[in-house]
């Protein structure tokens, strides 16, 4: 008598198993696709944009981490730079537009701009 097991027979019954627990698993991940109702739209896009700033927000992260290294020699000289345009700026406009530029950058109230606090050019 043979002892040993068919190996045809073996992998038939595999194939069932397989078979059966793909096509248990696909039914599975299929439900919640038929459960869909319209109604549940809006949310799940709220939900995946979400989803995608947060993954837009670390990859901007990380790019600015990498790509924007300043000394601090060249942090003060890009701020040195703002300052001498716009001062350059107040001499070259009239004193109605420097008064609407002190409006609009916020320097109007009770404290007024005063470029002479930038220093002399």
């Amino acid at each position: 008598m043979n002892d040993r097991p068919n190996p045809t027979s073996a992998i038939r019954s595999l194939k069932v198993i397989a078979e059966e627990v793909g096509s248990r698993l696909v039914a599975d991940l299929v439900r919640p696709i038929h459960g869909f109702r319209l109604a549940y739209l809006p949310l799940v896009m709220v939900y995946f944009a979400y989803g995608a700033l947060g993954i837009i927000d670390v990859s901007r992260d990380l790019w600015i981490k990498e790509q924007l290294t300043f000394t601090p020699a060249e942090a003060f000289y890009g701020t040195a730079t703002h300052l001498k345009y716009h001062l350059l700026t107040l001499a070259v406009l009239t004193p109605v537009q420097v008064e609407r530029y002190n409006d609009l950058r916020g320097y109007a109230g009770s404290r007024q701009h005063d470029p002479a606090r930038h220093g002399s050019q």
